[in-house]
């Protein structure tokens, strides 16, 4: 009984790695590295199916409990465990691939679908401006203006009189100024709070499924989890620097009394002319003086 749910179990899981591998693979086609749109696709699919190979890791951890005499289960069940921790890197990594890619495509349309910023749209108007200003017959005008990326004039505009038509293109172009900025300007905080909700999602559910991945992976020759070997790590680690800080707060305190005892065993021994002896001070004045600098140093620095 137990060694079919456990061959029942493994089937399961074997098909959600492969509708997850099918899902990935059908969002991520076609293939374009450089792209950062396709960075931000790639990140969202792996990180909205990644329930499924969780799942599927789960069922085989749960198959072979089950079915321990199995070998072919148990093989299996090991070789999900070490990839499970290539797995968990992965979604970490997946934190500063979110992060470039929506940094990028926020600056592509920042700048406009031409790939000009705002900055670069307001030059291009000021140089067709100065074109038309400086323009002294249609046909200059029309000259001018194509060298400054401007439009092409029909043959009704060339026979329009060149003060009407000069007139007429500065209106236009204010207007086309206009309408650019009101769309960059537009465009900067919904496309801001869109893609800030994107990588919040993404990032916060990759650093999830990394932790989940690295609570089932696990190295052949231990019986622990990862995470569970990096737990007990810095369970070990804790108690060894609490020691050692409180021992250099110890060594700081012994410094001080030995470098007071020196400087008065000195002073004895080499008294000054300028000024009298002063009498020995006694073994309570000692005590007192450490005394006071146990004080000073708070509990913490006692012995």
């Amino acid at each position: 009984m137990t060694s079919t749910l456990g061959s029942k179990l493994w089937f399961i899981s074997l098909a959600l790695f492969l509708a997850y591998g099918s899902v990935v693979l059908t969002g991520i086609l076609p293939i374009s590295l450089l792209n950062a749109t396709w960075g931000l696709r790639f990140c969202s699919v792996l990180v909205e199916n990644a329930a499924l190979p969780l799942v599927g890791v789960a069922i085989v951890s749960v198959a072979a409990h089950l079915d321990k005499g199995s070998p072919s289960l148990r093989s299996f069940h090991g070789f999900i465990s070490r990839w499970a921790m290539v797995v968990a890197l992965g979604f970490l990594m997946l934190v500063p691939l979110q992060s470039v890619s929506a940094w990028r495509v926020y600056a592509a349309n920042i700048q406009g679908p031409n790939g000009h910023g705002q900055s670069q749209v307001n030059r291009q108007f000021e140089d067709m401006r100065r074109a038309v200003n400086g323009a002294s017959s249609a046909d200059e005008l029309q000259t001018r203006l194509r060298a400054a990326g401007g439009p092409s004039l029909s043959a009704a505009s060339l026979a329009t009189p060149l003060p009407v038509l000069k007139a007429r293109l500065l209106m236009s172009m204010e207007q086309a100024k206009r309408q650019a900025t009101d769309q960059f300007s537009r465009a900067k905080p919904s496309i801001l709070w869109s893609l800030l909700q994107s990588c919040f999602h993404v990032i916060l559910s990759a650093l999830g499924f990394g932790l989940a991945f690295a609570a089932a992976a696990q190295r052949p020759d231990s019986r622990l989890t990862v995470l569970q070997e990096w737990h007990r790590k810095r369970k070990r680690k804790a108690p060894y620097e609490t020691s050692h800080g409180a021992g250099l707060q110890a060594m700081g305190l012994f410094a001080r009394v030995e470098a007071w005892q020196a400087r008065r065993s000195y002073v004895s021994r080499h008294p000054s002319p300028l000024r009298p002896a002063r009498r020995q001070p006694s073994d309570r004045n000692d005590k007192a003086y450490i005394q006071e600098i146990l004080d000073q140093d708070g509990p913490s620095g006692g012995v």
